[in-house]
């Protein structure tokens, strides 16, 4: 399975899903495990998890690149 920080480099702001990767597969088991047992411990609906649109996370990048600046300089 490729590293976490290789994958960041491929794609730092995480526009791609990997999650039908096979080098993932196991990641992925173990995530949905882990959501399994959040969602039901807080009472979470799978509405909460609807696929975003992709203008939207482009939008929200932007503004997180924004804030990223060094406020050092």
């Amino acid at each position: 399975m490729p590293g976490n920080s290789t994958i960041l480099k491929k794609d730092p702001k995480e526009l791609t899903n990997s999650s039908d990767d096979e080098a993932y597969a196991d990641v992925v088991q173990m995530m949905h495990k882990k959501l399994d047992s959040v969602q039901k411990v807080y009472k979470v609906t799978e509405r909460e998890f609807e696929q975003v649109p992709k203008e939207t996370v482009e939008r929200a990048n932007k503004m997180f690149d924004k804030l990223r600046g060094s406020p050092f300089r």
